[in-house]
């Protein structure tokens, strides 16, 4: 019955073809080895290898990487011997992906924070047990033209820049500068200062605690903004900051501890007031200090 169902819904598939659609094909086949069926997706796969041969959807590509390595691994929950080479498939869709990677820096802004995470993705599978299968070389290397490009964008550069770093292919202190030169951004809106930053951590948020030098140049950077930089990129890079998960905080704030002193308990602990609360506060602050400095009083 399973088996005969699951024909149905690959001959709905197939006749329906998906468009560019590469999350339906991808989960009928994982579907199908859920239900113990491989041997019954040989026509599915060839369809579905041909489909990611003409793929743009670089965040689907990804996926397919990242679930069809698991599948074909041995002693993966959904590895079927008598299922079709869905690791070959997932080669296909890695090869695809470089084809396409160069044009990274002309995706639009409103989707490209996707795409600068599917980056991570496939660096975490490289760096996997599956790390055989691909062309590591290859990966770095479009990586790295992407950073020559002169149009990369500062949200594109600091994700790329953060994986080549973490990989031993770029020195840290490149990736500083990158972090220090938008937050410094003279004339930039605030989303777009705190760009690079975002970039960073949707790849390798780790660099921020792992090398003083990133967290050294993001430290002096802000502090050169002055109170109203400070206050201007606030709210962004609060929202930024809250990718961390709580280990992660915990670790950053450590590293802040180390670098300006303080107490991390403190840095970490729960407040009870909110973002306005805080942005009021300091605006108020801010006021305040222009008032006694026109009286002439000094710091």
């Amino acid at each position: 019955a399973a088996a005969t169902r699951l024909q149905e819904q690959i001959d709905t598939a197939l006749s329906d073809g998906n468009g560019a659609a590469l999350d339906p094909w991808l989960t009928l086949i994982l579907t199908g080895l859920r239900a113990g069926l491989g041997p019954a997706l040989p026509r599915l796969v060839d369809r579905f290898a041909e489909a990611v041969t003409a793929a743009s959807d670089f965040a689907g590509l990804a996926q397919v990487i990242l679930r069809l390595s698991a599948a074909s691994r041995p002693g993966d929950p959904l590895h079927d011997p008598a299922a079709p080479d869905l690791g070959a498939v997932a080669v296909r869709a890695f090869d695809r992906m470089l084809e396409i990677l160069a044009e990274l820096p002309e995706t639009p802004d409103e989707v490209l924070p996707e795409k600068v995470a599917s980056l991570r993705v496939v660096a975490g599978v490289l760096h996997g047990p599956d790390e055989d299968r691909y062309d590591r070389g290859r990966f770095d290397r479009a990586l790295e033209n992407l950073l020559d490009s002169a149009n990369c964008p500062p949200l594109l550069g600091g994700g790329v820049l953060g994986l080549l770093v973490k990989a031993g292919l770029k020195e840290a202190e490149a990736l500083a500068r990158l972090i220090s030169g938008t937050l410094l951004g003279i004339g930039w809106v605030a989303e777009d200062r705190v760009a690079a930053l975002r970039g960073l951590l949707m790849t390798a948020p780790s660099l921020l605690w792992q090398s003083r030098a990133v967290l050294a140049a993001a430290d002096r950077a802000i502090e050169d903004l002055g109170e109203d930089g400070f206050l201007d990129i606030l709210p962004d890079l609060r929202r930024e900051l809250t990718r961390l998960n709580p280990h992660e905080t915990d670790r950053l704030a450590e590293e802040l501890v180390a670098l300006i002193g303080g107490n991390a308990g403190e840095l970490t602990a729960a407040a009870r007031f909110s973002e306005a609360d805080l942005a009021r506060a300091l605006r108020l602050d801010a006021e305040l200090a222009r008032m006694l400095a026109a009286d002439g009083v000094g710091p």
